[in-house]
């Protein structure tokens, strides 16, 4: 399956976008010792100074190390903001929060809502990854989707342990403020906004090779440091093909991205200098957090 031709299956596409920049998962189409631009933007007003690095939530050595330009930036920054830092949310509240937004009450499950087609291609997808259907049966469809492209990103030999947003909490923690933009149960509560409807969950469930080419324009556009790529692949070329999925596209991404750009312009009132991470999809584009910032009268250019 072409690129084109996965990005015009809207929801399939967002379920990649999710385990993506909510990340960018196969080896690079760069050769070694190319510069890696990254997704980053200064963002500038009287109060201070936001640097914006999109995050590729999952990702393998070869983004490493960062640009020096990025690095810089955040050792010269008193804070490091992100979308949402998952440690600081004890386990058992993590677990009560999943059962209240991403799963079946006592009495449903996914396999009766389930099609006979779609159980026996996510058996096939679960299979791969040596797990069975019951595992994930309390699990509404569109986390259990987030998860198979997660699986998948780990079989081209990706893992979230190599996330840009990870790796700077992990350098932040006992050193400098974490703030969240988000809370955990924000983000579960948006898998729970995926639409559920036969078609759209028909469309869950790419194969590790329709995914791969998707990941691959998304990764090689990001280290190029090409905006315009990035917006297209992920979400300029899905919308104009599927308009209907607008109301979607406006959850995950632009609402999200009006948040966003207030929490950042609250944190340059507050400490000056703030350096942030976050999904590169809410860097790009007409609707992006910086495009936002840029209303509120940021000077914002990019690096």
């Amino acid at each position: 399956m072409k690129l084109h031709r996965l990005l015009a299956r809207p929801f399939g596409s967002l379920i990649v976008l999710a385990a993506l920049l909510l990340a960018t998962l196969v080896p690079s189409l760069l050769t070694a010792g190319e510069i890696q631009r990254g997704i980053f933007f200064k963002a500038e007003s009287n109060a201070g100074t936001a640097w914006l690095l999109g995050s590729v939530h999952m990702a393998n050595e070869s983004f490493y190390p960062l640009p020096t330009a990025v690095m810089n930036a955040y050792e010269q920054s008193p804070v490091l903001m992100v979308e949402m830092d998952q440690d600081s949310v004890p386990l058992t509240e993590q677990q009560a929060i999943m059962a209240r937004t991403i799963m079946y009450p006592e009495g449903q499950s996914l396999s009766d809502s389930l099609e006979p087609e779609q159980r026996r291609l996510l058996q096939e997808l679960l299979k791969d990854a040596g797990l069975a259907l019951t595992a994930v049966d309390r699990f509404r469809p569109g986390f259990v989707a987030v998860m198979v492209a997660a699986m998948q990103a780990e079989r081209l030999g990706y893992e979230a342990e190599n996330g840009i947003d990870l790796h700077l909490i992990r350098k932040a923690r006992g050193n400098k403020p974490i703030l969240s933009i988000e809370t955990f149960e924000e983000q579960m509560a948006l898998m729970a906004e995926l639409p559920e409807d036969d078609a759209s969950v028909e469309e869950f469930f790419p194969t590790l090779e329709d995914t791969r080419e998707m990941w691959e324009g998304i990764e090689d556009a990001w280290k190029q440091g090409d905006t315009d790529a990035l917006y297209e692949a992920a979400i300029g070329e899905p919308l104009r093909d599927n308009p209907e999925a607008a109301p979607l596209y406006e959850a995950l991404f632009f609402r999200r991205n009006r948040t966003m750009a207030k929490a950042v312009s609250d944190c340059v009132g507050l400490h000056g200098n703030c350096f942030v991470v976050v999904g590169a999809g809410h860097l790009v584009g007409r609707q992006s957090v910086p495009a936002y910032l840029e209303d509120k009268g940021f000077r914002v250019t990019q690096f």
